[in-house]
């Protein structure tokens, strides 16, 4: 006997003729048969702050040099004292020379004529791919940046120093008095420089429930900001970072971890603007320009009419650069503040 269900087919049968597309911006996947074609969810990454903590400079050359000045030339007193026929001192200037060299970066996505004639409009894949492309760059990015200055080794052995305890240790953990400490070691700026910290979100959920900054927060008053945090902490500005990382290998199980390490607290000097050669600052971004691209970022967009029964629309976005240490003194980076 054969048991059959309500739409009269035997149990077991399957009504469809062939596997399912595994291409994502097939047309099967761009239309389902549902009342919410205008809605889809998705995930959005956190705030990404490679360009504030290493800004980029537009440069002409995929590599060249740039000088740089000795600090000791702006902290070493010369006898400047003359005699009646005495001669003067030669206030002598140390340079050195530092180089860049900027890399190819880029991502390309299909977006086929077919999918985009029957897709919904939640769908909307040439914009969602043209976002997706600039969001994995820009995580790239972040990831590199993030890298290079939670890295100790990339530190003056005199910027970079362990927490007394970790700071989730409301006893022994002493964050204000680690920070203030690391603040002294930084070597000084003028008005035209930002001192600017940057940690994971966990560090600083620690960082705002110490009493050694509730103390200065008063009973009451509500939990206390980034901005609010800054102040306290003697920054120009504190940066917190929730964004995300998967670091599985292609096809395996989603492995999350945060793009700024949850383990330190960096500082770093910037400049309020990239307006003179006179610069100091921890890491800077050279950037060359390119022919056509806004801020040093190319935008592309072409038909290859081979490809699909319509043809493929190609969407790129690509950039050169090279993040590099400048002054490896100019900030500070504080580890183990976190098990």
């Amino acid at each position: 006997m054969t048991i059959t269900n309500s739409a009269g087919r035997a149990a077991g049968d399957d009504n469809r003729t062939g596997a399912r597309a595994s291409d994502p911006l097939a047309p099967s996947t761009a239309h389902v048969s549902a009342a919410l074609s205008d809605f889809a969810s998705s995930f959005s990454n956190g705030e990404f702050f490679a360009d504030r903590v290493s800004p980029v400079i537009l440069v002409d050359k995929k590599d060249d040099g740039f000088f740089k000045f000795a600090r000791k030339d702006s902290t070493t007193e010369l006898s400047n004292r003359v005699g009646v026929r005495g001669s003067l001192n030669e206030a002598t200037i140390e340079s050195a020379q530092g180089s860049y060299e900027c890399l190819g970066y880029g991502l390309k996505g299909p977006v086929s004529r077919a999918t985009q004639a029957v897709e919904d409009p939640a769908v909307n894949l040439k914009q969602r791919t043209s976002a997706n492309i600039m969001n994995r760059n820009l995580l790239s990015r972040e990831i590199r940046v993030a890298t290079q200055i939670t890295t100790s080794g990339n530190w003056d052995a005199t910027a970079t120093t362990a927490a007394t305890a970790v700071w989730s240790n409301q006893t022994t953990g002493v964050p204000l008095t680690d920070i203030h400490t690391a603040l002294e070691a930084i070597p000084a700026a003028g008005e035209e420089s930002l001192k600017i910290g940057i940690c994971a979100l966990e560090v600083f959920n620690d960082l705002r429930a110490h009493p050694q900054i509730r103390d200065l927060h008063g009973d009451g008053q509500g939990q206390i900001s980034s901005a609010v945090l800054a102040e306290y902490l003697g920054l120009d500005e504190l940066l917190v970072s929730d964004a995300q990382k998967n670091t599985a290998n292609t096809g395996a199980a989603l492995s999350i971890s945060r793009v700024w390490l949850a383990t330190v607290f960096a500082i770093v000097r910037v400049p309020k603007q990239l307006l003179d050669t006179n610069q100091q600052m921890f890491s800077a971004t050279f950037r060359r320009k390119i022919a056509g691209a806004s801020d040093g970022i190319l935008v592309r967009e072409w038909h290859e009419p081979d490809e699909g029964t319509e043809g493929t629309d190609m969407l790129a976005v690509s950039h050169e650069d090279d993040e590099v240490i400048i002054q490896d003194v100019s900030g500070h980076l504080l580890t183990s503040v976190r098990s």
